[in-house]
């Protein structure tokens, strides 16, 4: 029997029946007592006021959320003891910021597994990284004592953890005053997690209720993240809203989204191995008849099993109850918890609100939720799962299939389908009694031939198209696995080709497909474009807003109505001081937000003090918690980080066209990558200014935040362009700094290194002069030995100073070895920083050779030559491009190997258009192209029997090139004379040429969108001027 925890929403108590505020009862209180639960209760108290061996409800927290660190100790015990019964098996289910103290739990058991893993005792059973918990953990010291610690060790490994959670908020600051706490770990769900599921609801709008969503830890735990409309309390059990008021809207209900809610989380269990016992006899003080028997009893089979065809008709029924009564959930846009008002107030202000939900997104960044999860369009379904529900039953599909299996197989059935349909259509009614039965009894080919389940089928498919684009919108693709990714890849590759294929052309299901196709993969794009977009604008807002004029004017206004009140002047002059201690704080370099901030939040807090009410504290409380919204919470650490990650997703978007690319090839991929580029331009230049602006260093305060923590010496790719463009901001470049400091060192190292060789040659002269003395010594020891015995003490005496001359020696022979050392370890260090200072010089010439070279390309990018030059690329682009397309549609009519032929040079032509990296100037093009197309022509104008649109397409190139660049590039008038106007000798006869040639030009290629007549009679006399 699998374990199960229940953690209950802030300020929300056990209340399994109907009860003020919970018409039917609250939804996770009335689930959890349909948990089997075998033998007596257990032993509750005052916050687990519900409990037996396989559940245990733990309320939720108080308003200020004070009390999560308890309820995430008394969870942790809980599952702790079960495990060390042998349980492994554990499924939580939890609401608000009990969803939040889920995450934390799991986070919990993965540090107390690998404690055990670690051979640590019960103490550490109990050190948890987050005060609050670690706190109530020591409170409650005599229950994690009690656990069997063995039990435990022997189990943990073995534990499959399950969450559902229902829209998680840890709450926020509203006016100064929390109303919630902070963990960075809320946004990662540890890889002890095998399965986590999500719900979002979509119309909260309440501030400080922004849901957080997480990412997961691992690629092998499954995640399911989707959306029901509602506000934070609905699909618990309040149909009314935050404010208990009824939904006045005749006929329309929001019951269904607790009802669906009730069958989601009987799902979730029952596929985790938990018993669930509907109807099963209930205390008195839990529940005396429970009002959701007659939901869910149907449900189950007379062994307790759940009927899978009965669960996905209720699904069915519920999710088309909700879209019936989709006003009734609309109206909590309007709507909030009482006190906290609504989110974007401030954004009302200045025009710029979204009626949206703002959730965090896998980080203390806030997104909107349907940037998050689309909505899907035809209003047919509520969410992805939905409209995967719905595929599955149109299109009789298994449930649970992989993604790329679910594409795969629903390719194959729409082929099925679709050749079943066109074949039913074009037969006579009285002719369809004798058609085959596998498509007379095909529902599906009959139901295609209604507009209505046409619309649904088509609508149901655009949700799996959206299903997989959603994927790569948000990057999720990159915690799959690479099988995975290839997988999914293949199979959305294959759909396309199969839709594509010419037995399916004429059929009106696969062109909507196909169009539908075609949009989402345009989609996806463009929403990744407008999402990395909308991440560049806020950033650029970062980086060059002016918090201190912005703060200042405000104040301002404040002030200017505060006189024209009744206010006394030492209250005006108290604020007019505080304007300007906030003022220096964001003047600052770098502005100083967290100080700023704590500050306002400080003056809120004076304000909650004064006995008896203040009129103009109240109004200041407003004013100030306004102003705390608009000072952002962000420091440089957190604008670098956003600007590298910005960067190398600019980065990834490129390199990913290549794959876009095959599935569709009609969007300008070159276009776009221009744009994404001149992006990525602008957060360098951005960057680097206010990295200039607020007096950092690059070397000690940016430095450290772009090296990558798997290669210390590996700088990311914006901290390197930053670094190349330094000058031009009176930056000094880290590489150049470093330099001048190697040199310094190796100018110390050199000085030192001729100090220890003079040192040396010192010795060594006092060395060969000891050495001479010793010399002479013995020399008059030996005349004192020959002169006999009276000398004896002359000959001690000498022997005394001949020890002493020896010690001296052997001590400088040792200084002398020592010095040696000392030199050989300096040339080592010189030949290094050598080595280094030529590197480190060559790396500044090669940067200085590219910054050199780049400002000569824009400027003859700039110049009026080449941009006449881009004309003409534009205008050959075209060409090649028409001559292109005429091709492909000839080929499909014919097999001729000429045609194949013609089409590989054309797009070998269009290749050197396209090639700015090997021809960067407009004109290297143009002369490229001169050069290949000769070549081709020669090459073509040779076989039997030469197409004529060839040769209307190279003499119309040609010319176009003539007329414009004769003067440009040098010969270009020349070859295209020779190639087509070699039998004229008179001048006039060559431009009245150029000009009955250009406008069949202008004929064939619609060159007259970009060029006037007169335009090109001035070229024509241009060119020829030239």
């Amino acid at each position: 029997m699998a374990y199960t925890l229940t953690l209950l929403g802030t300020d929300t108590t056990f209340t399994p029946k109907p009860d003020t505020g919970y018409e039917h009862g609250e939804t996770l209180s009335y689930v959890s007592t349909l948990v089997d639960r075998p033998g007596e209760p257990q032993l509750t108290d005052n916050i687990t006021h519900y409990r037996n061996s396989n559940i245990a409800v733990v309320d939720g927290p108080d308003t200020m959320g004070k009390a999560v660190g308890d309820r995430i100790a008394r969870g942790v015990a809980s599952i702790l003891e079960a495990i060390s019964r042998g349980e492994t098996d554990i499924s939580i289910m939890a609401h608000s910021r009990g969803a939040v103290e889920a995450i934390l739990v799991a986070h919990e058991l993965e540090r107390i597994q690998e404690n055990f893993k670690q051979g640590k005792g019960s103490a550490d059973l109990r050190n948890s990284k987050c005060p609050l918990t670690k706190t109530a953990m020591e409170a409650q010291k005599d229950t994690y004592e009690s656990l069997k610690l063995e039990g435990i060790a022997n189990n943990i490994n073995n534990v499959k953890l399950s969450i559902f959670n229902i829209d998680p908020v840890p709450g926020g600051d509203y006016l100064g005053a929390p109303v919630g706490w902070k963990d960075e770990r809320f946004f990662r769900v540890p890889k002890i997690v095998k399965e986590y599921e999500q719900c979002v609801y979509e119309n909260e709008r309440t501030r400080c209720f922004k849901a957080i969503v997480p990412k997961c830890d691992s690629s092998d735990t499954k995640f399911n993240l989707f959306s029901l409309p509602g506000h934070h309390g609905t699909g618990s059990g309040n149909l009314n809203d935050q404010q208990k008021i009824p939904v006045a809207i005749e006929g329309k209900t929001t019951e269904h989204a607790q009802q669906l809610m009730i069958i989601k989380l009987i799902d979730f269990l029952a596929r985790n191995g938990v018993a669930i016992k509907a109807g099963q006899n209930i205390d008195e003080e839990q529940v005396d008849k429970p009002s959701f028997d007659d939901l869910i009893q149907p449900l189950f089979d007379e062994d307790g099993k759940i009927k899978k065809e009965e669960l996905k008709e209720k699904y069915l029924t519920l999710y088309q109850d909700i879209i019936k009564n989709k006003a009734a959930y609309e109206h909590f846009n309007k709507t909030s918890y009482p006190v906290l008002g609504q989110e974007q107030s401030i954004q009302k202000w200045f025009g710029s609100y979204r009626d949206d939900r703002i959730i965090l997104h896998q980080a203390y960044k806030d997104a909107f939720l349907s940037d998050v999860l689309p909505h899907l369009p035809g209003g047919h379904f509520v969410n992805y799962d939905h409209a995967r529900l719905t595929i599955n039953q149109e299109l009789g599909l298994e449930d649970g299939l992989p993604l790329n299996e679910v594409v795969d197989k629903t390719v194959k059935r729409l082929g099925e389908i679709m050749n079943r349909s066109s074949k039913l259509s074009q037969l006579k009614n009285d002719d369809k009694a004798s058609f085959s039965d596998s498509v007379a009894n095909d529902n599906y080919v009959h139901a295609m031939q209604s507009k209505e389940g046409f619309n649904i089928l088509v609508d149901s498919l655009e949700g799996l198209i959206g299903e997989v684009g959603n994927i790569y919108i948000h990057d999720k693709h990159k915690s799959m696995s690479e099988d995975e990714r290839d997988a999914l890849f293949k199979s959305v590759k294959g759909a396309i080709n199969s839709f594509k294929s010419d037995d399916l052309k004429d059929n009106e299901l696969a062109t909507a497909v196909r169009e539908k196709i075609d949009t989402t993969i345009k989609n996806i794009l463009t929403a990744k474009i407008t999402r990395l977009n909308g991440d560049a604008e806020i950033l650029s807002q970062k980086l060059g807003e002016n918090l201190s004029e912005e703060v200042k004017s405000a104040f301002d206004k404040l002030l200017l109505t505060l006189r024209s009140g009744d206010v006394n002047n030492d209250r005006i002059n108290e604020f007019d001081g505080f304007k300007n201690q906030l003022i220096r704080l964001l003047e600052s370099k770098p502005p100083q937000i967290k100080e700023s901030r704590e500050l306002l939040e400080e003056k809120l807090k004076s304000f909650e003090k004064t006995d008896p009410p203040d009129v103009v504290n109240e109004e200041m409380t407003s004013f100030f918690g306004e102003l705390l919204e608009v000072i952002p919470n962000y420091d440089v650490n957190k604008l670098m980080k956003d600007a590298n990650q910005l960067y190398d997703e600019l980065d990834s978007l490129k390199e990913s066209f290549s794959s876009f690319k095959e599935l569709n090839d009609s969007l300008d991929y070159a276009q776009l990558q221009t744009k994404l580029e001149e992006k990525q331009r602008q957060l360098i230049d951005q960057t680097a200014r206010y990295i200039q602006k607020n007096n950092l260093n690059l070397e000690k305060d940016i430095d450290p935040l772009f090296i990558d923590p798997l290669f210390k010496d590996n700088k990311s790719p914006l901290y390197e362009q930053i670094k190349l463009v330094a000058s031009n901001y009176g930056l000094e470049n880290p590489d150049f700094v470093k330099l001048e400091r190697q040199n310094s060192e190796l100018s110390c190292k050199l000085d030192e290194q001729v100090e220890k060789i003079k040192e040396l040659q010192q010795i060594k002269v006092r060395h060969d002069a000891d050495k001479i003395k010793l010399e002479e010594l013995n020399q008059e020891l030996q005349v004192l030995r020959d002169s006999g015995s009276e000398k004896e003490k002359k000959v001690e005496q000498i022997r005394q100073e001949i020890a002493a001359l020896r010690t001296r020696i052997q001590s400088q022979d040792r200084q002398q070895d020592a010095l040696e050392k000392q030199i050989r370890a300096l040339n080592s260090v010189i030949n290094l920083l050598m080595g280094d200072k030529d590197r480190l010089r060559l790396d500044s010439e090669i940067q200085d050779n590219r910054i050199n070279d780049l400002k000569e390309l824009v400027n003859r990018l700039n110049t009026d030559e080449e941009q006449e030059c881009t004309a003409v690329v534009r205008t050959l682009k075209k060409l090649t491009k028409d001559h292109l397309n005429y091709l492909t549609a000839k080929k499909g009519n014919t097999q001729n190997d000429t045609i194949k032929e013609q089409i590989e040079i054309t797009e070998n032509l269009q290749g050197i258009l396209d090639n700015t990296k090997d021809y960067p100037l407009p004109s290297e093009r143009i002369k490229a192209f001169t050069n290949q197309l000769k070549e081709d022509n020669k090459k073509l104008s040779a076989q039997h029997d030469p197409d004529p649109a060839w040769k209307r397409f190279a003499k119309s190139c040609l010319i176009t090139i003539g007329v414009i660049c004769s003067g440009i590039i040098p010969g270009i008038l020349a070859l295209a004379a020779y190639n087509h106007f070699k039998d004229k000798s008179s001048p006039q006869s060559f431009t009245d040429k150029y000009k009955n040639e250009l406008s069949k030009i202008k004929q064939q290629s619609d060159i007259s969108k970009y060029q006037t007549e007169g335009e090109t009679q001035n070229l024509t006399t241009t060119g020829l001027a030239r």
